[in-house]
């Protein structure tokens, strides 16, 4: 267990390890005294500290499994290279406000990586904090405990671990999807030409967002007057399949800092994904690029059946 942080009471609600009698105590000492509570036979190591570049690869190098439940960019980014480098298997989980996902990225070196989804951390202002978000505290119950049986799955050697697979959530309509996750050969950490070869430090921080954001009410009267701009879908081909706004076109974001060559910096584009995250991501990157007339299609698909329902969304292609 590795945290540097003590626990506080607006934690209580999705952190079940820790209680009002240990508010303000250090959060691995309030783990290892439930877990050892629980079962006294279970040898637990706390760490309190927080992780950075220069303990991660001493302190992985002690543990054959690595389950990272952060919820922050930098940290997520930071455990990823830090295992892969390392030659760990890495289950990785997390949640946004109704929402939440899972994978293993494998010590196997023809497994995908976190960098494979997301090849950089998102710059800053584009994703909203935990505190500005929020999120409902039994998710966490749910993904995490997923997630325990992933790692069992992994330490025992049964069944099928998600390697190369994510799987999503979505509590709102009670609903699991598996999604595939391919390896990107051109990824920096574990692609065929590495250029990511030691660790780094990512800052939080939150910055004012370099991009435009617009609501799917307006999308929808842009579509319907045929008055909107170049809308490109940056979600998985089998997100896309499954439904997709009129017109789009799908760039995944694993493939979208290539892609960028082919599109002109003087159009107008107009950028979403599932929730609004990956987008803002993309839409960032395609700011910092040069591109001037960029907007990031607040909530994404989500917010687009709330308001529209699913019969506006084109299938198949």
């Amino acid at each position: 267990i590795v945290d540097g942080d003590e626990v506080d009471l607006s934690n209580l609600q999705r952190q079940i390890l820790h209680g009002e009698s240990t508010v303000g105590v250090a959060k691995t000492t309030s783990a290892v005294q439930r877990l050892r509570e629980a079962n006294s036979d279970v040898v637990v190591e706390p760490h309190a500290f927080r992780l950075n570049a220069s303990n991660a690869t001493e302190l992985f190098q002690h543990y054959d499994l690595i389950l990272d439940g952060s919820d922050n960019f930098p940290t997520r980014f930071l455990v990823n290279d830090a295992a892969y480098l390392s030659g760990k298997t890495l289950v990785s989980a997390a949640i946004f406000q109704f929402e939440g996902q899972l994978t293993v990225f494998s010590a196997d070196k023809e497994s995908p990586c976190y960098r494979c989804l997301l090849p950089e951390p998102p710059p800053a202002g584009a994703v909203p904090s935990c505190d500005e978000a929020g999120v409902i505290g039994a998710l966490t119950g749910v993904i995490g405990t997923l997630q325990a049986v992933e790692a069992l799955k992994i330490i025992l050697d049964l069944g099928e671990p998600l390697v190369g697979r994510m799987l999503h959530y979505d509590a709102l309509t009670c609903r699991f999807k598996t999604i595939k996750l391919p390896k990107n050969p051109k990824c920096a950490l574990c692609g065929s030409s590495p250029t990511i070869t030691a660790l780094q430090d990512y800052e939080q921080t939150c910055s004012t967002k370099t991009f435009s954001e617009v609501d799917v009410k307006k999308v929808r009267t842009m579509i319907e007057e045929k008055t909107a701009p170049t809308i490109l879908d940056v979600r998985t081909p089998e997100e896309y399949v499954q439904g997709h706004l009129p017109g789009s076109e799908l760039i995944p974001l694993q493939e979208f800092e290539f892609a960028l060559t082919s599109l002109s910096p003087e159009k107008e584009y107009l950028v979403f994904c599932h929730r609004g995250q990956r987008s803002a991501h993309a839409a960032a990157m395609m700011s910092q690029a040069g591109f001037g007339k960029v907007k990031n299609i607040t909530g994404g698909i989500l917010a687009w059946q709330s308001v529209h329902g699913v019969a506006l969304l084109e299938q198949g292609r």
